[in-house]
């Protein structure tokens, strides 16, 4: 018998006294009515002997629960379900011995179709809808297909027996061991897999339909394998060489060898995030893993590049050992993502990985953390939907940010002892942030925790400011710590961090002449007198994770290098991205941000370029609302008017992989900022493309669809919808898409936000379409309104706190005003999402733009004045 409650409870997590050993699982999914049946026996350890169990489902029908006992006996349990704690417990009219028991299930549930737990993902073969089932089980989806110990500390081995259709593909974390005709049902084959090693319930995974595959093997013998549509294999070659590479190079880089005999990864339709890193059968976003010779772009290939290492780099980080809880989500995240950067520099170095790091990681953590709503690295969690909220920008690129600067702080040869250590000790067991720290001290001996607790326990990070002065006859150099806050306040809590500083000047360029740890509010050292007269840099390379203010002087004295490039560009662009965010905290001027812009008119780096252009973005966002946005337009078209030169628009023999997506980014920003030239060859361009007599180059589509449909009317727009309802290509539908939202007609848009309910629309690019629309002013004014018609919808539509989150932030994070603040905040008090965090960092946000707005408008109104038109 099974009772459904529903109750009010605080959270809590599961108790200790039953732990599950070994799980034999069977799943029976249909595919036609979309409901599947299981069974699992599982062995359990009573520890403390009890006559309850209780363990974790959601959304399923247990049917039976049986016990068997040690001594032979079989008890008969009574099931009551907890739908809010999505807890079941199975009660017995005895107490349960200690020592190993089999706990016996059958249950019956749904392949929903939510993208979430076991569910249905559609796909189109020759115009014909059929459906796979897959899963995605991260953070707490694996209890919506089987009951079980769903937290991440509860390991086990698995195995795992589908019964599936005889023409369909069945995939699982481990090699099929056996597939026999099923004894009652010819049409179905039950394939047995085999037994996993210990594992958390997160991470295992199942897969039933269409795919082709193409093989290869690591030097070890790993069987890898990449699955791709029907009559696409080809277009995983390029993941499925990387893929080898990548698991050579992490076996030789911590010299622990990947642990299972296969590494498959499988594209999936209809998926809602990148990729998920279930130990031996990954999942993918097509997006992610497929690359298409013609239609993808060296962006989008370097996209799947990364996704591929990261989630190979979850073999060992998350899966091998895994955090005892959620609360230490970064030490796999963090340190899937710096793997990502670091193997991605080795194996393919002309993609300039290392340099990405610091625009991706560094300045989307910089973004998130300098909120007076932001949170820890170590930051306690309870129920999913606080779970889902810190997957984040603190937890990825902060904590691959954090471990970047300990691997420069200690040494490449002392990490990679320390990660050995850490992970041999670990292997198949969990682990606490203090368990790396220690490793990593052990292994280097250096004071690795006390330094690098200062980053993880406490949310932020330091400004240094930096000025020089004479004393006596003696010139010295002021340094001086305070938390970075976004609108410049200060902190109540006077937060100090030890903080790495490096420094090198004019007289000295690739060899600091200060390296140190300021571990105190401030610190003066003594510099040489020719040190003085010159320019100084801190943080050099940009390794630390820290903003810098200069005195006056000490800024002018940087601009010379800054036109010559003689600064490296990671320096070049630490310089402009810190006086950008001094300008957003009210500690500089926006009128010296454009200044500090004519100084980079010559520079040649993408990724020093790719975050001027998104400065541009946000300033073109306050301009707009300003009701200023032509002259800033004509500001924009000035300053890009060398570097456009440069780029043109053809790639010449022998550039650098990336100048396509340079120029790309550059000619998107000079022909949205109405560059006429530009606007022009657009056209020339996308009529062409249509015509079929010249199609546009994988790297400038993007930019070119984006461009013809800003200044397009509605035949534009229906040229490219016909493109995106024709298009199979994922990469090419999320280019198109994107670019719908580069309307500037409202009728337009609100046709975007119906057609994002469509079902031309898969899943996960409705959430495109919805970003895509809320990219403009006029745009976000017309989402949130949407949102707030449609909420009840679209919190169902989305799974779990980080899909729903992402839409909220998308569509009020520009905003700029008190008014706006308080509407959000309201709604959101009178309509919960589940997403309190995300809601009051949107909050600030809005507040930080309404503040920036209110110091800055008038003098930023009298700059552009000149650039009018």
């Amino acid at each position: 018998m099974t009772e459904f409650l529903k109750e009010k409870t605080v959270f809590q997590r599961l108790p200790e006294n039953v732990i599950p050993v070994h799980y034999e699982i069977m799943l029976e999914p249909n595919l036609e009515d979309f409901n599947f049946a299981g069974e699992t026996n599982i062995t359990i350890k009573v520890v403390e002997s009890t006559s309850k169990i209780i363990l974790n489902s959601l959304d399923l029908l247990i049917d039976e629960a049986k016990l068997e006992v040690e001594d032979g006996r079989v008890l008969i349990g009574n099931t009551t379900m907890y739908n809010e704690s999505e807890t079941a417990a199975i009660v017995f009219d005895t107490l349960i011995p200690k020592g190993n028991s089999i706990l016996r299930l059958k249950f019956t549930g749904t392949l929903n179709s939510r993208l979430n737990g076991f569910y249905r993902a559609k796909y189109t073969i020759e115009g014909e809808v059929r459906h796979a089932a897959c899963t995605q089980f991260e953070p707490t989806g694996a209890r919506r297909c089987f009951p079980c110990w769903d937290e991440p500390n509860f390991k086990a081995t698995f195995q795992f027996v589908l019964v599936v259709p005889k023409d369909k593909v069945a995939l699982n974390n481990m090699p099929e061991v056996s597939s026999i005709e099923h004894p009652t049902n010819s049409s179905l084959r039950v394939v047995k897999f085999d037994t996993t090693p210990m594992m958390s319930t997160y991470i295992t995974a199942v897969y039933v339909g269409e795919a082709d595959f193409i093989e290869s093997k690591t030097n070890s013998g790993v069987v890898v394998r990449v699955f791709t549509p029907k009559g696409e294999a080809e277009t995983g070659r390029f993941s499925l060489d990387l893929a080898v590479k990548t698991l050579e190079f992490f076996d030789d880089y911590f010299k622990v060898p990947y642990p299972l005999p296969k590494a498959d990864m499988i594209a999936i339709s209809e998926y809602y995030g990148g990729a998920m890193e279930n130990w031996g059968l990954v999942t993918f976003r097509e997006t992610a893993l497929l690359v298409d010779p013609v239609k993808t772009s060296v962006a989008r290939k370097k996209r799947v590049a990364s996704t591929v290492m990261h989630e190979l780099a979850h073999m060992w980080f998350g899966n091998l050992v895994t955090m005892e809880w959620w609360t230490d989500l970064w030490l796999k995240e963090g340190f899937a993502t710096f793997c990502s950067y670091l193997s991605g520099d080795k194996l393919l170095p002309s993609y300039e990985f290392i340099n990405s790091m610091f625009s991706d990681c560094y300045g989307s953590a910089f973004h998130l953390d300098c909120l007076r709503s932001s949170h820890p690295i170590e930051v306690p969690v309870s129920s999913p939907n606080e779970i889902d909220e810190i997957f984040d920008e603190i937890s990825y690129s902060k904590g691959s940010v954090l471990i970047n600067m300990i691997h420069n702080f200690i040494g490449d040869e002392f990490f990679r002892n320390g990660m050995n250590m850490y992970l041999r000790k670990f292997a198949y067991k969990n682990s606490k942030t203090e368990d790396l720290w220690e490793a990593l001290g052990e292994a280097s001996s250096l004071p690795v925790k006390s330094v690098m607790s200062t980053w993880t326990r406490q949310m932020g990070f330091p400004l240094i400011s930096v000025s020089i002065k004479q004393v006596g006859g003696v010139q010295k150099l002021e340094f001086s710590q305070e938390r970075f806050i976004a609108d410049g306040s200060k902190d109540e809590n006077g937060l100090r961090w030890m903080v790495p500083i490096t420094a090198v000047s004019e007289k000295s360029q690739t060899v600091p002449f200060a390296t140190f740890l300021l571990d105190r509010s401030s610190e003066d050292i003594i510099i040489d007198s020719k040190v003085a007269e010159g320019w100084i840099k801190v943080n050099y390379g940009q390794l630390g994770f820290y903003r810098v203010k200069y005195s006056e002087e000490l800024l002018k004295r940087l601009v010379p290098p800054l036109k010559s490039m003689t600064l490296p560009p990671l320096d070049r662009l630490g310089i402009v991205t810190d006086v950008d965010a001094l300008v957003q905290a009210g500690k500089s001027s926006t009128v010296d941000l454009l200044e500090l812009f004519w100084a980079y008119q010559s520079e040649d780096s993408y990724v020093v370029w790719s975050s001027i252009c998104s400065g541009l973005s946000r300033l073109q966002n306050i301009c707009e609302i300003m009701g200023y946005k032509k002259p800033m337009d004509s500001y924009t078209r000035k300053l890009l008017q060398k570097v456009l030169s440069m780029l043109g628009w053809n790639a010449v023999e022998g550039e650098k992989v990336t100048t396509g997506s340079f120029r790309a980014r550059i000619l998107l920003h000079a022909g949205l900022a109405g560059d006429k030239s530009v606007l022009e060859e657009s056209r020339r361009r996308f009529k062409r493309h249509l015509d079929c007599v010249e199609l546009i180059p994988a790297d400038l589509r993007a930019a070119i669809y984006c461009i013809v449909m800003a200044f397009g009317d509605k035949e534009t727009f229906e040229t490219l919808k016909k493109l995106f309802n024709e298009e199979s290509s994922s990469e090419e539908r999320q280019r198109i898409g994107s670019a719908f939202g580069q309307a500037r007609d409202e009728s337009i848009l609100h046709e975007v936000l119906e057609f994002s309910e469509s079902e031309h629309v898969r899943k996960q690019e409705s959430v495109l379409l919805l970003g895509a629309v809320a990219s403009s002013q006029l745009g976000q004014q017309l989402a949130w309104n949407y949102y707030k018609e449609k909420h009840e919808d679209l919190v169902r539509k989305f799974p779990g706190a980080w899909h729903i989150g992402n839409v909220i932030q998308s569509f009020t994070s520009s905003f700029a005003s008190e008014e706006r603040a308080k509407e959000v905040e309201e709604f959101f008090s009178k309509h919960p999402a589940g997403v309190e965090m995300t809601v009051k960092q949107c909050v600030e946000s809005i507040r930080l733009n309404a503040g920036w707005l209110t110091r800055d408008g008038e003098s930023l109104k009298k700059y552009l004045d000149k650039y009018a038109e």
